[in-house]
């Protein structure tokens, strides 16, 4: 886990280096418009990078670095396959919750959830995470069309099937929290709820 989350984060670095790189030119290329009077070519030039901005990753921003950090890697390792990856996030400053533990518990539900959703053929991920009174929820859902529900497991790796789930339930214990999964129809959900301010 820590090895993929490694090549996922440096996939994010990479991004970020073209992405700054590419402004550059688009500094030189605006300043050359400019000196020859061509407004209208700048005009253009801007509304085609507008478009293209639209279609770039967008760096979510939830109040909390690490949340942020996971949120933004695996949506782009979502969006990579192909999936579409929703957020709806907002994390009170002093919320309780260690960052090594939000790393396992959204690095471990987003990964199962890419997992499945590679597998549909109309898939999407939705990541909904907000305080209600006194609890923070982390709500996770993906569309589940298959029938079969063992739930095996796509990983080279089949050892390693089911300790994801595990170390999500013990994380929440440690925070005498809640965890729960459920299938609704087409739509797979996975629960949190963890005290406010717990240390």
């Amino acid at each position: 886990m820590l090895e993929r989350s490694l090549q996922e984060t440096e996939q994010t670095f990479t991004l970020w280096k073209t992405s700054v790189h590419d402004y550059k030119h688009s500094i030189v290329n605006l300043t050359a418009l400019a000196r020859q009077g061509d407004m209208q070519g700048i005009l253009e030039y801007l509304a085609r990078e507008n478009e293209l901005l639209g279609q770039q990753l967008f760096f979510y921003k939830t109040g909390n670095e690490t949340v942020d950090t996971i949120l933004n890697i695996k949506k782009k390792t979502a969006q990579d396959r192909g999936i579409p990856f929703l957020i709806h996030a907002q994390i009170p400053p002093d919320c309780g919750i260690m960052s090594a533990d939000f790393a396992s518990l959204l690095g471990n539900l987003l990964d199962n959830a890419i997992e499945a959703s590679a597998l549909e053929a109309d898939p999407y991920i939705e990541v909904r995470i907000k305080p209600v009174k006194d609890y923070l929820i982390l709500n996770i859902s993906n569309r589940c069309t298959k029938t079969n529900d063992t739930r095996r497991t796509q990983k080279p790796q089949g050892y390693l099937h089911g300790i994801g789930l595990s170390s999500v339930r013990q994380t929440v214990s440690r925070y005498d929290g809640e965890f729960t999964t459920e299938r609704d129809g087409e739509v797979f959900e996975a629960l949190v709820m963890l005290p406010l301010g717990s240390k």
